[in-house]
């Protein structure tokens, strides 16, 4: 499985990515190696960290481990910050190796969001998120770095210090962890066959249900529909690659898993908002249409 990221030419070098008030889909199940916390700007939105699911509403955030698997639903009408940041941000001279390793332990056994939080805490969290979101700079820029670095330090301290002493009730455990056992056999196979013909009935084999019954209980642990989640992990991949190979938008729509570059282009759009190659030169320009 993998990250649907963004990341433009400037960002790679720095392993930091920052997208403010933006409408993200549906985001499928997946794991990446890099930190991510998401702020919700304007409505709320679900989100499902391993075996637990939280509700994350409006003037909240939540933040994700290196190595966790999760997926998000965000309302219809709903405006996320996201950042994504590499934990070579924090290693260095003043962060060793261990450190990173403490951190992430403890993200792990703490609450996720900060739901719960004390108001002056919680002030701290959007000044910062506020302040970072406003930098600017090329990724080999000091400045910019430094900012980028020290902001994202400040947001994980806070995380540390007050998830820990809160008891979080917008999240509870999966109700039925057999049921996600299953449904997660076919985040497997989706992660592993997306480029082949995908049926509901072969997805519904995987998980052992009949399709009648594979069809409700997907859509009832995951929000949306096993073909909407087959659609938007397609797309997701097809992101990744416009922005990280240079293969011709043909070749990326089969790799996908698309029946057609017609197709390819019609639900891209459809889901970004933009065609696949004008996404990709927007990207390669630093996000900037």
């Amino acid at each position: 499985m993998f990250a649907s990221l963004s990341i433009t030419a400037r960002e790679k070098g720095l392993h930091y990515i920052l997208q403010k008030d933006c409408h993200i889909p549906a985001v499928p199940m997946h794991w990446h190696s890099e930190y991510e916390i998401v702020y919700a700007s304007r409505g709320s939105f679900r989100c499902l960290v391993e075996s637990r699911e939280y509700t994350v509403s409006e003037g909240n955030a939540i933040i994700v481990a290196g190595g966790d698997r999760h997926y998000y639903f965000p309302s219809p009408d709903s405006l996320l910050t996201r950042i994504v940041f590499s934990s070579d941000i924090l290693a260095g001279a003043c962060c060793s190796v261990d450190l990173v390793k403490d951190v992430t332990e403890k993200l792990r056994t703490s609450s996720r969001s900060t739901e719960g939080w004390p108001e002056e805490a919680m002030k701290d969290f959007r000044d910062v998120l506020l302040w970072l979101s406003e930098q600017n700079g090329d990724s080999d820029d000091a400045a910019y770095q430094l900012a980028v670095r020290g902001g994202t330090f400040l947001l994980l301290s806070l995380f540390l210090k007050y998830s820990g002493e809160v008891q979080d009730s917008s999240s509870s455990p999966v109700s039925d962890c057999k049921v996600m056992e299953r449904i997660e056999k076919v985040f497997t196979y989706v992660s592993e066959n997306y480029a082949s013909d995908i049926s509901l009935s072969s997805a519904a084999a995987v998980a052992d249900y009949v399709p009648t019954y594979f069809s409700r209980i997907f859509r009832e642990y995951t929000g949306m529909t096993f073909y909407s989640y087959l659609t938007a992990y397609r797309v997701a991949i097809a992101e990744q690659e416009l922005v990280l190979t240079n293969d011709s938008i043909s070749d990326i729509a089969v790799s996908a898993g698309f029946g057609s570059v017609k197709t390819f282009d019609r639900i891209f759009k459809e889901k970004k908002g933009i065609p696949p190659l004008r996404f990709r030169k927007m990207m390669k320009k630093g996000g900037q249409a």
